[in-house]
């Protein structure tokens, strides 16, 4: 993470999502009475403005703001600013404040696990990205291609982060299932493999771990509007935003330590000949095997039918904060094995702030 006061860092987020949610400000690293004080000390000095309507609340950047930022950053807003940076055209209404402030909340995720969001410390997108860190690159920059972007312009995605030879399309569900369109993210998605070679994968994010359990149950709605698992997504991983789902990031897509942890827990398993949606081992003959803890919900779905096709009872690793969902999902169908995601932090070395056992 850049080296850089908290103030700087709301400032900033506000500049690039065109308004910035209070949920968002609160999985930054810190207190909330500090937060809170912080915030008041900007408003009055009229470096943001608090915005109240229609139950959304947010802080967007004033003109005073946005010259703190030019001069203190002059790399990295200067030509932002004077290119038309999201902050130069925000729209008041409902429809464009509801997705800024979606927005917000995978900036400042993304920031906090550690991946690179500013502009002027990442190249420009599609070119290929030779950074020390992963870089995100936000809707507005990937639609701003020409023709290229035309057939993804009502896609939902919220930016891609790209990490060496993998790339992650990010969406926000919040609190309710997304609205969503097969083809539309599929054409994204397509787009997106184009641009950024190596794999692609997508993430979605929501305000907690319950919103997955809405996405897992849910069908599409009456007239299949809303996100529902299908055969268009190879992948979706779940992050809440809190400090589990910062954690899940740095762990699963951030870093080889999923990997290294589910190659130590499936040590001496009997795994498939060749690679399998629906399990990555079986204990015996009728008990398949799921590690569960990257939270593809695509792959959760594939197990749950392929064990209820085959009339099979699995077995599925999960950290804790994981645990209720799946439990209300499988049934009796399975038994879980918890770990503990403040001791698996504790092992690879990753920062925690959450209350994981």
């Amino acid at each position: 993470m850049e080296n850089e006061t908290l103030k700087d860092t709301i400032l900033q987020l506000a500049a690039l999502s065109g308004e910035v949610s209070e949920e968002a400000l609160r999985q930054l690293e810190c207190s909330e009475k500090y937060l809170t004080n912080l915030l008041l000390e900007l408003r009055n000095n009229q470096l943001i403005k608090r915005c109240d309507n229609d139950n959304m609340t947010g802080y967007s950047l004033s003109q005073s703001g946005k010259k703190y930022l030019m001069a203190q950053y002059p790399d990295r807003y200067g030509a932002y600013f004077r290119q038309g940076g999201i902050t130069s055209k925000v729209r008041l209404d409902n429809t464009h404040r509801f997705r800024y402030l979606r927005m917000s909340e995978v900036n400042a995720l993304i920031h906090t696990a550690g991946g690179g969001i500013y502009p002027g410390c990442k190249p420009p997108f599609p070119q290929s990205s030779q950074s020390s860190q992963p870089v995100y690159y936000t809707s507005f920059e990937f639609k701003n291609m020409g023709d290229l972007s035309v057939k993804i312009n009502s896609s939902r995605a919220m930016g891609v982060l790209r990490n060496g030879d993998d790339s992650f399309l990010f969406y926000n569900t919040h609190r309710t299932p997304l609205k969503w369109e097969d083809m539309t993210e599929y054409r994204t998605r397509v787009l997106m493999e184009r641009c950024c070679g190596g794999k692609l994968h997508s993430i979605m994010t929501g305000a907690d771990m319950e919103c997955a359990n809405s996405l897992l149950t849910d069908n599409g709605g009456k007239q299949n509007q809303y996100y529902r698992i299908s055969e268009y997504q190879p992948d979706m991983y779940y992050l809440p935003q809190n400090p589990d789902g910062i954690f899940l990031m740095k762990f699963a897509h951030l870093t080889d330590s999923a990997e290294q942890l589910k190659r130590k827990l499936l040590m001496g398993i009997d795994l498939p000949e060749e690679k399998t949606v629906y399990c990555d081992g079986f204990a015996d003959e009728r008990t398949p095997i799921l590690f569960a803890c990257d939270f593809d919900m695509v792959r959760l779905d594939h197990f749950k039918s392929y064990m209820d096709i085959n009339h099979l009872t699995g077995l599925i690793f999960c950290f804790d904060f994981q645990l209720p969902v799946l439990e209300r999902y499988f049934g009796s169908t399975v038994t879980i094995r918890v770990l503990s995601t403040k001791a698996t932090a504790d092992m690879f070395g990753i920062p925690y702030g959450g209350k994981g056992g």
